[in-house]
């Protein structure tokens, strides 16, 4: 299949894409933008690539932190440079919608066009992030490429683009569960107990080999034992040891006993993990261990302000990406609309507009997308069973995700929000249509 950019780019909504992306590519020219995460991955290219040069303190404060970030964006930046890996990223954000029409065009999907850039148009994190040296647009790249190759059953390549999008981001192990479970159906699918669900097969497996999963699973077999060999413990990242009881406990704590007593107790509990070294595997077993105790304790808690996580992820209109992007006033995110200032009026107005423009937008492309699937899950025809696999991917991204759920994590897994939302429009005004006729 030839993806053509002559083709996606001759729709006028798509020169004004391609002119907000040069329009971003100039502004970090011009004015260089870097996030704390940004921070996080050149230093990841010296842990692992030169950690044998240099001296690292073990006393930082934060478990493992060399293998905070996976080996991914690292290299990239390592190969690329500062400069190269932002083309890099400007290349993917042009890229990645002419992978997206060219899929639609090799499933015989006729989509309204128009809608489809309005709908990538109303991103604005699009274009902040085509140009800040992060790896969520080339994130979004390679789940284009992933979506192109599993649609049409081209196995090793799906599994060989799978491998770097973990190695990248490891969130996106979690696309290993859906896949396992559609094997399951297609292989089991003869069973009473899942037969009703058989509809899905028409996804089809045939011609896709099933060991193709077993490039992506060796990816992280590899990383995990030399993660061990170095460092003397057996995972992929220590991200989600840190970030569990940094963030979703801290959250947990503060939803259910409020902002002092968690404070304090953060406090206490500092002074004997800092006393451990970095590289302690009890002090990971510690952080895991307080946790586990957390969200067991006050289980509500956790869930409500996990539920509130995953909601955020897809209306959040990302006014703190703006924020450091175009230099807005530093103050806090999304739904804290008033922190950092004494009232609502001293918000700056295009912030306000801002907030209302782009949350009113998310806020309608999230109810297509759930208008959509309760569409589908009713019809169950398998015409359609593909667009409810690729839902059950970012329901399971989305639920991974949890309590610290903001715009930044949606734009990897946007294409699929879009390939789902206009493939159902498109159909919906093809109906319409028809039935005009009919009459």
């Amino acid at each position: 299949m030839v993806i053509s950019l002559k083709e996606t780019y001759r729709n006028p909504f798509s020169w004004v894409y391609l002119m907000l992306l040069v329009f971003a590519g100039m502004q970090q020219f011009l004015h260089p933008k870097e996030l704390m995460d940004t921070l996080e991955y050149k230093s990841s290219v010296q842990y692992w690539f030169n950690s044998d040069s240099i001296k690292l303190n073990p006393y930082l404060g934060r478990w493992m932190y060399v293998t905070r970030r996976t080996l991914g964006y690292p290299l990239l930046m390592k190969i690329f440079g500062d400069w190269g890996i932002q083309i890099l990223g400007l290349v993917s954000a042009i890229i990645s919608p002419a992978i997206l029409i060219a899929i639609f065009k090799n499933r015989a999907t006729k989509i309204r066009e128009n809608w489809f850039w309005l709908f990538w148009l109303t991103q604005p994190l699009q274009f902040f992030y085509s140009a800040l040296p992060m790896p969520e647009i080339i994130s979004q790249f390679l789940l284009c490429c992933w979506l192109l190759f599993f649609l049409k059953r081209q196995s090793f390549k799906s599994g060989l683009i799978l491998s770097f999008l973990i190695l990248i981001k490891p969130i996106f192990i979690v696309l290993l569960g859906p896949i396992t479970i559609l094997l399951i159906l297609k292989f089991f699918g003869n069973y009473r107990l899942i037969e009703r669900f058989r509809f899905l097969n028409q996804i089809s497996f045939n011609g896709y080999n099933p060991t193709a999963l077993l490039i992506p699973i060796g990816f992280i077999i590899i990383v995990g034992f030399y993660n061990l060999s170095k460092w003397g413990v057996l995972h992929l990242s220590s991200i989600s040891t840190t970030n569990f009881y940094e963030y979703n406990r801290y959250q947990t704590l503060k939803e259910a006993r409020g902002t002092a007593f968690t404070d304090s107790l953060y406090q206490m509990e500092s002074v004997q993990l800092n006393s451990m070294s970095d590289f302690d595997p009890e002090k990971g077993n510690l952080l895991k261990s307080l946790s586990a105790s957390t969200i067991l304790r006050y289980p509500t808690s956790y869930l409500k302000i996990h539920a509130k996580g995953m909601l955020q992820m897809f209306i959040d209109p990302g006014r703190y990406d703006a924020m450091v992007f175009l230099d807005w006033p530093q103050t806090n995110g999304f739904f804290g609309l008033k922190n950092g200032h004494p009232n609502a009026k001293s918000r700056p107005t295009y912030e306000w507009l801002y907030i209302f423009i782009f949350a009113f937008f998310n806020l309608v492309k999230f109810a297509i997308l759930i208008w959509a699937i309760f569409k589908l899950i009713r019809v169950r025809s398998k015409q359609y069973a593909h667009l409810l696999f690729l839902f059950s991917i970012m329901l399971v991204y989305a639920f991974a995700i949890g309590s610290v759920g903001t715009a930044r994590y949606l734009i990897p897994v946007y294409p699929i929000m879009a390939y789902i939302s206009i493939h159902f429009i498109s159909h919906r005004k093809s109906q319409h249509e028809n039935s005009i006729i009919e009459r």
